[in-house]
This record gives C-alpha cells, sequence and structure tokens, in this order.
C-alpha cells in the first residue's frame, strides 16, 4: 500500500514519472508525456495523504506546485528539465543506497 511505503521510496517513484514525462516530451510524444506527468500527481497526491510531519507536507505541496507550474506552463526560469532530473537523481541514489542497492 502506497501510504505505508516510506517517504523516500514515495518519491523516488514520483521521481520516475517525472523522468518518464520529460523523457517522452523530448522524444516529442505529448501524450505519453502527459500521462507520465498525469501519474506523477497521481503519485504526489497518494504521498499527501501518508503519515507525514508538517514540514514534510509543505515540502510536498512545493513540489507539486513547481512541478505542475514547470510542466503546464513551459517555466523558463532556474527549472529546467536537468533541474528535474538532478532533483529526483539525488532521491533515487539515496533511496537506492538505504536500500543496499
Amino acid at each position: 500500500m502506497w501510504i505505508n511505503k516510506p517517504l523516500l521510496e514515495q518519491e523516488a517513484n514520483i521521481g520516475s514519472e517525472v523522468h518518464r514525462s520529460i523523457s517522452w516530451r523530448l522524444r516529442n510524444n505529448p501524450q505519453y508525456s502527459k500521462t507520465a506527468f498525469d501519474i506523477s500527481l497521481e503519485l504526489i497526491d497518494l504521498t499527501l495523504k501518508s503519515n507525514l510531519s508538517q514540514l514534510q507536507r509543505n515540502e510536498i505541496l512545493r513540489l507539486k506546485k513547481s512541478w505542475s507550474d514547470f510542466y503546464l506552463l513551459k517555466d523558463s526560469g532556474k527549472l529546467t528539465n536537468e533541474y528535474w532530473e538532478e532533483f529526483f537523481y539525488r532521491i533515487t541514489y539515496k533511496y537506492a543506497i538505504r536500500k543496499g542497492k
């Protein structure tokens, strides 16, 4: 069950969908990109239903807003495809180390 997974695992899975969304957009497949984007938001919403501290909840809400703004508004500020890839790579790497992979 999603809400019983550690937050780091949840975030790593969100990152997989973010990666897919970016990857499909770069390959000029807007339908697959949008599907992955929608799944990433579903996973974020499920994460928000988990037992989080207020600080964690606030960070996940900021993540949702920033990712949504970037994807939907094509924000060209500091947030780039590379930013999102690096952001979630660090989370996935940390999760893999904790899991012992």
